[in-house]
């Protein structure tokens, strides 16, 4: 999908930067809603 709107002569930046927001929003909502899941399992696993 961004590559298509990427493609061409004139690339229209502010709609891929859009783009690209739109697509790591999931993730980033991910990461701060569960971070301290993360970190804890990332902790209990390096702990012997």
């Amino acid at each position: 999908m961004l590559n298509e709107i990427a493609g061409g002569q004139n690339p229209d930046y502010p709609q891929i930067m859009a783009g690209v927001l739109v697509a790591s929003l999931p993730t980033l909502l991910v990461y701060i809603l569960l971070g301290r899941y993360f970190i804890g399992g990332l902790m209990s696993g390096s702990v012997k």
